[in-house]
């Protein structure tokens, strides 16, 4: 294993949040409860971030955890003293919350470390029309992966003032799995694949009661506080070597993780978990094509009255 120069911690905040996230949700794989947890502490460290990778909790069917996972992630960041998660967003309201600190107060300052996560629950429902704001809201989720990045728009009086909105930002997002989902968004994304508890598991679960959990996350979102001043500055991004093979976007995404695993002696963890990743990755993109001419038809039949001769679709 390299050393980095710092000390490895054999103890810390996200062991006990990885037991507390598996007393109520089931997840695929170690890899992902990896991959889960330095995103949780890649929030903490936003200032370092060269980008941040959206998290993605997707599911064949309802009823898979994604919901509960995500509104437990929300406790630990939301600005809001119980957590929140939004049911759908708009691009207005998406970018006016990059504005806004812990507090709710406006700020022109990029949406960084002071500024929290947006977690956002059946992301995929925006993407079954082809409504011009869905097109916009993409377009910040797709511009706020990385620093930077604005988002402008007319507004004022008489909309005669140009608006501009930091739009760098964490964010979470979970929906049932969709082609729908645009890939350049689904690029910028480390995908969970839920599914639904085995009656077997469900038995070992606790059952989600929310006034419970608010009992509980506090001190696991304070450890994580200051996970985050424990590790800040003493970890090194640009000191980061990747596993071979890996893809430039994956690179990108996993850059920050790696940095923070480096931290805290997790090194060969974090690189088994982006090669999986990569692997299911690569694996998507090979079936891609047929579900691409699947989804192609489709929308070809619908608009076409679901009656279409065959040479047509040639």
């Amino acid at each position: 294993m390299p050393s980095y120069g710092v000390p490895v911690m054999q103890y810390n905040a996200l062991d006990l949040i990885e037991s507390w996230l598996n007393k109520y949700v089931i997840l695929p794989n170690g890899h992902c409860v990896t991959a889960i947890l330095l995103w949780l502490a890649h929030t903490r460290l936003m200032d370092e971030a060269a980008v941040t990778p959206r998290l993605l909790l997707l599911s064949p069917e309802p009823s898979s955890g994604k919901t509960t996972l995500l509104q437990l992630l929300s406790f630990l960041c939301s600005p809001a003293p119980h957590g929140g998660t939004r049911g759908s967003v708009s691009a207005a309201v998406l970018a006016r919350s990059a504005r806004k600190d812990k507090d709710g107060n406006a700020t022109v300052e990029t949406w960084g470390a002071d500024l929290p996560p947006m977690f956002i629950d059946e992301v995929d429902k925006k993407y079954r029309s082809k409504d011009t704001e869905d097109v916009r809201t993409t377009e910040i989720l797709n511009a706020g992966f990385a620093p930077g990045q604005l988002y402008e728009r007319m507004g004022g009086k008489n909309n005669t003032k140009i608006e501009t909105f930091p739009i760098f930002g964490a964010v979470a997002m979970s929906g049932i799995n969709t082609a729908a989902i645009p890939r350049a968004l689904e690029t910028r994304c480390i995908v969970i694949p839920m599914d639904k508890a085995t009656p077997e598991e469900r038995r070992r679960l606790s059952k989600f009661r929310r006034r419970q959990v608010l009992g509980e996350y506090r001190p696991l979102r304070y450890s994580l506080d200051e996970f985050g001043r424990e590790i800040g500055g003493k970890f090194r991004p640009e000191d980061v070597r990747f596993p071979d093979g890996m893809e430039a976007r994956d690179e990108d995404m996993w850059e920050i993780l790696f940095a923070i695993a480096n931290a805290i002696g997790w090194t060969e963890r974090a690189e088994a978990a982006a090669r999986w990743f990569s692997d299911e990755r690569a694996e998507a993109t090979e079936e891609s094509s047929g579900i691409l001419l699947l989804t192609e038809a489709a929308e070809i039949l619908k608009d076409n009255g679901d009656k279409l001769a065959p040479e047509r679709l040639r």
